[in-house]
């Protein structure tokens, strides 16, 4: 049986080693092609066109980008939360052991949960997109000094309006789920909302953050090689990659020793 066990070891690691052997020496070879095609003056000229015309679209957008954010952050999280509780005060009242009951919780859960993601999403989103504005504080203070007024107002509003909104519906979901303990402005808030969370929630939550630990990884792999092969062209130095490369580490490492630690348990 233990040599069955082995060959089947062997078997599979041959037949990932054919895929895998493959795809390095490719990337090995593509980045030595972007190496010296970045060495070649026509590829510099291109990449500094190509920097002017990006530093100008983003000057462009940065400030407009904010507001937009914070309009469809603040507008579309407080819709999707009277939307759902137009649907819970239409249903009620409801017989908890007829199926209507359960079906109206499930709905109404999903556009809860639809709601926190595009908050979460708008909140992050107007942070990059002040970001461009900071980067380029003293050109908007010279040529668009309202503009950039209206920016920081909406970036403030942002971010106040997504803590709200965040509660709002936090709030509504105790009312759906009394069980559910915490305050979004609580520190502990993470560690006391899964603790009032039953089994099967707590399996849902395990489930997802796997699949984010997974994507994670491959998005930072992904955005290493891409700040490696781009400092080719834009100069930028190592801060970007050695970034992305921190970032990378600490999420790695805080799942290896988070595991360690429960299997000690």
């Amino acid at each position: 049986m233990k040599s069955v066990t082995k060959e089947q070891y062997k078997q599979e690691n041959k037949k990932a080693l054919k895929i895998l052997v493959p795809i390095t020496i490719a990337a090995g070879v593509f980045g030595g092609i972007i190496g010296v095609m970045a060495s070649m003056h026509g590829a510099q000229g291109l990449a500094e066109t190509f920097s002017k015309m990006l530093h100008q679209f983003l000057f462009i957008i940065g400030p407009w980008a904010v507001i937009l954010s914070a309009v469809i952050g603040i507008i579309g999280g407080l819709y999707m939360y009277k939307s759902a509780q137009n649907d819970y005060e239409k249903s009620l009242p409801v017989d908890e052991d007829d199926e209507l009951y359960e079906e109206m919780f499930i709905k109404i859960d999903h556009k809860i949960s639809q709601a926190i993601i595009l908050n979460i999403m708008m909140m992050i989103l107007s942070v990059m997109f002040y970001a461009i504005v900071v980067a380029y504080m003293e050109r908007y203070i010279e040529e668009s000094l309202a503009l950039l007024a209206v920016s920081f107002i909406a970036f403030i509003a942002s971010m106040f309006g997504a803590g709200k909104i965040q509660q709002m519906l936090i709030d509504f979901t105790k009312v759906l789920y009394p069980q559910k303990n915490g305050s979004v402005y609580d520190i502990k808030f993470s560690e006391k909302w899964e603790d009032s969370c039953d089994e099967l929630e707590k399996l849902l939550i395990y489930k997802a953050s796997y699949k984010a630990y997974k994507t994670t990884n491959l998005t930072c792999c992904i955005g290493l090689v891409m700040t490696i092969l781009l400092c080719f062209f834009f100069h930028y130095g190592p801060l970007p990659a050695m970034l992305v490369g921190i970032i990378w580490l600490i999420h790695v490492m805080t799942y290896g020793l988070e595991a360690m630690k429960l299997e000690n348990k």
